[in-house]
């Protein structure tokens, strides 16, 4: 397997390698800020803006990989996580948004 494919980086940061999430971050960053950016209102943003979003999504990828807990077997598969746990990270905090005006 080719060590500078994005399966092979996923392998390499499984097995604790952290370069690996530096150059899998130059891979997917660009892609990642623009999917989060589509996924945000204009509300959220004011306050957590799409490199927020992608940055966490990255780095709770980086840990659940590293920790065994997420697993990734290609590009296709990583992205899929990415978009799921963004999407999530952005809901999140709109419903942190809108309970703190609440009260």
């Amino acid at each position: 397997m080719d060590d500078q494919s994005v399966t092979g980086w996923i392998d390499q940061l499984a097995n604790g390698r952290k370069q690996a999430a530096e150059e899998l971050w130059q891979h997917v960053s660009a892609r990642l800020h623009e999917f989060a950016l589509q996924k945000l209102d204009a509300k959220t943003r004011r306050s957590y803006d799409e490199r927020d979003a992608a940055n966490s999504a990255f780095h709770s990828l980086c840990r659940g990989l590293a920790d065994g807990r997420i697993e990734a077997e290609n590009r296709d598969a990583l992205w899929g996580l990415l978009a799921v746990i963004t999407s999530r990270k952005i809901s999140a905090q709109r419903r942190y948004q809108n309970r703190e005006k609440r009260g």
